[in-house]
């Protein structure tokens, strides 16, 4: 591993300007890459699961609003409708 992003789209951008590979989940790749003008290729072999890390500030920890987002991103996620 040369470079971790804080997102894929970023980590196109450096793919498409260098000679570097890149793994990313392949729902997000049929809409990201393709854009990016990258070559979408599937690995021969299995890959562990990814882990989603999610982040909210310290001070939008108990208000509702950003509690009530927090817990459909979660259930999306879980659901597996994320990609």
């Amino acid at each position: 591993m040369a470079l971790r992003c804080q997102n894929y789209h970023s980590a196109c951008e450096v793919v498409a300007q260098s000679d570097a590979l890149l793994t990313m989940p392949a729902g997000l790749a049929g809409r990201i890459a393709a854009n990016a003008h990258l070559r979408r290729v599937a690995v021969p072999f299995a890959l562990p699961a990814a882990q989603l890390h999610f982040y909210w500030h310290a001070n939008s920890e108990f208000e509702p609003a950003n509690r009530w987002l927090r817990e459909v991103v979660i259930g999306v996620c879980e659901r597996g409708l994320f990609g």
